[in-house]
C-alpha cells in the first residue's frame, strides 16, 4: 500500500491547452504540478515500485477554497500526475477509485472543510485489489 499526501491539483481548465492547430499540450501549470508531486512523492516514498497490477485508490480532498469542485477534473489531474512520476504504469489500472471531501454540517447546509492556509491538499491511498473483487468486477 502506498499512502501521499500531495498538493491539490490545479483545476483541469488549467491543465491542457490547444495549438492553432488544434494540437493540446500541457500548459506550464500543469508541467509545474507534475514536477511537485514528483518531490512529495520521493520525499515520502523512496523506496516505492511502480504498480503494474489492477489497484484501488481512495482520495481524500480539502480544497483550498469554497468554490464547486468537479470529481472528474480532480481525477484526471492527479491520476496523470502519478503516471507521469511512476508509481503506476497505466491509470487504466485503476479499477476502483473513490473521492472523499472533507466536509462538515453547518446548520442544514453542508460545507467542504477548506485548508486555512488556502493551499488545499490531497490524500491518496493506494492498494492492490483483492482477488475477490477482481472476479466480481470481471463478472460485470
Amino acid at each position: 500500500m502506498i499512502k501521499l499526501i500531495l498538493a491539490y491539483p490545479p483545476s483541469a481548465n488549467h491543465y491542457l491547452g490547444r495549438t492553432k492547430n488544434g494540437m493540446s499540450y500541457l500548459k506550464q501549470g500543469a508541467k509545474d504540478y507534475h514536477a511537485l508531486v514528483g518531490y512529495q512523492i520521493l520525499d515520502q516514498e523512496r523506496d516505492y515500485k511502480t504498480i503494474g497490477y489492477p489497484m484501488q485508490m481512495t482520495v481524500l480532498a480539502i480544497p483550498p477554497d469554497r468554490r464547486k469542485r468537479d470529481n472528474t477534473n480532480l481525477e484526471k489531474v492527479l491520476k496523470d500526475s502519478l503516471e507521469r512520476n511512476g508509481v503506476y504504469t497505466n491509470d487504466n489500472l485503476v479499477w476502483d477509485f473513490r473521492i472523499k471531501w472533507d466536509y462538515y454540517k453547518d446548520g442544514n447546509e453542508f460545507k467542504y472543510r477548506i485548508d486555512p492556509d488556502k493551499k488545499g491538499w490531497v490524500e491518496v491511498e493506494i492498494s492492490e485489489i483483492k482477488a475477490d473483487e477482481k472476479r466480481l468486477i470481471n463478472e460485470l
